[in-house]
């Protein structure tokens, strides 16, 4: 998967978040503008996201914040790409599965590379319970179960 996967305007507010709101804003800001760009990435390539007035839109729009910052601070190209593959690659109903079988197999940062409890999606699994199947959640408990300990 290459960068192609994101349109003209997309790829404009991710190089935005890095350039002028990260220096600037900072981090929290520069999230919610990746957030944002990542939804709107989600949607123009059909991914089902949640509507916009459920608890389900809060708990994917709050691991799309926490992709972004994976995005800003880890990646070297700004794109975590296995990720995205699995957003795109079309075997998933939408985005609540990608990121129930991102936190069932392996979790999201597996390396640690980002890791504070406010950067992993398990953090949004545990939180939204009612959004996840019970797979996802038991997983998601039990890694930070591990992680805190």
């Amino acid at each position: 998967m290459s960068k192609t996967y994101f349109s003209i305007s997309v790829a404009q507010q991710r190089a935005e978040a890095r350039e002028r709101y990260l220096p600037n804003a900072g981090m929290p800001y520069a999230r919610a503008i990746m957030a944002d760009a990542s939804e709107q990435c989600l949607r123009e390539h059909g991914v089902l996201i949640p509507s916009r007035n459920s608890r389900a839109y809060e708990a994917v729009r709050e691991c799309l914040k926490i992709l972004g910052e994976y995005e800003l601070s880890v990646t070297e190209s700004g794109f975590a790409s296995y990720t995205w593959r699995m957003f795109m690659s079309g075997d998933y109903a939408s985005a609540i599965d990608v990121i129930a079988h991102q936190v069932q197999f392996g979790g999201f940062d597996p390396d640690g590379k980002l890791f504070n409890l406010n950067t992993i999606w398990e953090t949004v699994v545990v939180r939204f319970p009612d959004v996840f199947d019970s797979n996802a959640v038991a997983s998601a408990q039990s890694r930070l179960g591990k992680l805190i300990q």
